[in-house]
């Protein structure tokens, strides 16, 4: 069951990506749900899929993926396996991790984005084919999430300042 924390910071997301599909940066707004990302051996063309809590197609058809951590924010193994997964979909541009807690969460992310990027570098994979760069955390406090548009100012805030 998927918590009220949860909810609506995943509708907040939602909401950022409409906005930014009014100003022309983003083509689509999905969740994983309803629409998986495909995780394909090339060789065998098995197929895993991943469904992220909400991700944007972005307008060179790169993908922005959002993982919302709610009570999982204490359990590296699946902020590790979110990290691996996206890093393996084709044509990730960003993946970008919600979380509600204090600094000691945001190390524990930012730790496993690092081990597992420099890993895969250092097994063959070219730097430039992960979304590292770009990947990063943004702080959403249970108070901040008491609505969607909350959630969609912080993001906007703090992500998408930039961004006319």
């Amino acid at each position: 069951m998927v918590s009220f924390y949860h909810s609506t910071v995943q509708k907040g997301v939602i909401l950022v990506g409409e906005e930014l599909q009014k100003r022309k940066r983003v083509k689509k707004v999905l969740t994983g749900n309803g629409h998986p990302l495909s995780i394909t051996d090339y060789n065998s063309k098995l197929v895993v899929n991943y469904q992220p809590d909400v991700y944007f197609k972005l307008r060179n058809n790169k993908k922005m993926i959002f993982e919302i951590l709610d009570s999982e924010e204490q359990k590296q193994d699946i902020i590790i396996a979110d990290v691996i997964r996206s890093f393996l979909v084709e044509d990730v541009d960003s993946l970008i991790f919600i979380y509600k807690g204090d600094e000691e969460v945001e190390m524990r992310i930012i730790e496993s984005l690092v081990t597992i990027s420099m890993g895969l570098v250092y097994k063959g994979i070219p730097q430039n084919e992960l979304p590292f760069g770009k990947s990063g955390v943004i702080r959403i406090t249970k108070k901040q999430a008491m609505s969607p548009e909350n959630v969609k100012r912080e993001i906007l805030k703090r992500r998408f300042s930039n961004i006319k």
